[in-house]
């Protein structure tokens, strides 16, 4: 029986090398078809374990990259979630600074435009206190200048000027003072002598009676201070404007009055219309009892 057996199981295996003869034309024996197929197999195994051991290594790597760049973006989410609130902080305190400032602005600003009421109430004070002073005072335009005339001189001129023209006796009037005002004329115009008077109704009887100075080349006229003067010349073109209209046209301190109406038709009223008072900047009115003491005597150009 095994004999029988053994004579099949070589009969098998030579049936086998006989395919593998057919087949590749050489005899190749099982055994080294085993050998092959397990050097294939470790050679494959081995490429498999080198691609897997290499693919973990690139997949640890990226891993790793990965959680380096989610901890910086976690770090820099950290950082604007700071900077944010920094921002809304500042921009809270840039508000209420804004609005402080606005505050002090409007507080500064109102301030400033009390001030500058105060400063123009100072000013139009001490404008009135300036006229105040002069409130007595002549000026006194022509008359003949000495080299090197004192005050005590020009003082006597003036006395002989209102005596022997105004028939006003050195007795009835006293002067204060008397002096020359301003720089010498090099072409030797006499300079002005500016005249205060001890009584105010002196200086205006004199003003009043002004008119007998004609031919003497004498002019007077009463003392304002600068601001005043520069309002009267401003007002002077309107006041001839108003003559040359026919009306009553004259300077009152800073303004203009004007009374419409004059002779044949001014004669004949019996009484007269409300004058019309003119500020430099033709506005506003003055008050009719303060500015008209009655028809003027001569009207005043300066």
């Amino acid at each position: 029986m095994r004999d029988v057996m053994a004579k099949g199981t070589r009969s098998k295996s030579s049936s086998t090398e006989k395919i593998f003869q057919s087949q590749n034309g050489e005899f190749v024996s099982l055994a080294v078809v085993k050998e092959l197929m397990t050097a294939q197999e470790l050679a494959m195994k081995s490429f498999f374990s080198t691609y897997v051991e290499n693919t973990n290594k690139r997949i640890d790597k990226l891993t790793e990259e990965v959680k380096g760049i989610i901890t910086s973006l976690e770090f820099s989410q950290a950082e604007l979630k700071e900077l944010k609130m920094k921002s809304e902080q500042l921009t809270e305190i840039t508000s209420h600074q804004h609005k402080d400032t606005a505050f002090d602005i409007g507080n500064s600003s109102k301030r400033i435009d009390e001030m500058n009421e105060k400063i123009k109430e100072l000013e139009n004070k001490t404008e009135d206190l300036e006229n105040q002073s002069r409130r007595n005072n002549l000026c006194f335009d022509g008359v003949k200048e000495d080299a090197n005339e004192l005050w005590s001189v020009s003082e006597k001129k003036i006395k002989e000027l209102v005596s022997s023209n105004l028939n006003i006796s050195t007795d009835e009037f006293s002067i204060e003072r008397a002096h020359r005002v301003g720089k010498k004329d090099a072409a030797g115009k006499p300079r002005t002598i500016v005249a205060k008077f001890n009584n105010y109704k002196t200086r205006e009887t004199i003003l009043k009676n002004k008119k007998c100075l004609k031919g003497t080349n004498v002019f007077v006229r009463e003392d304002f201070s600068q601001k005043v003067l520069a309002k009267r010349k401003e007002l002077l073109p309107k006041m001839h404007e108003e003559r040359k209209k026919g009306n009553i046209a004259f300077l009152s301190f800073d303004k203009l009055v004007v009374y419409p109406g004059t002779g044949r038709i001014a004669r004949e009223s019996s009484t007269r219309s409300s004058p019309k008072f003119f500020s430099p900047a033709g506005k506003g009115r003055g008050s009719a009892s303060a500015a008209w003491q009655g028809p003027p005597g001569n009207f005043s150009d300066s």
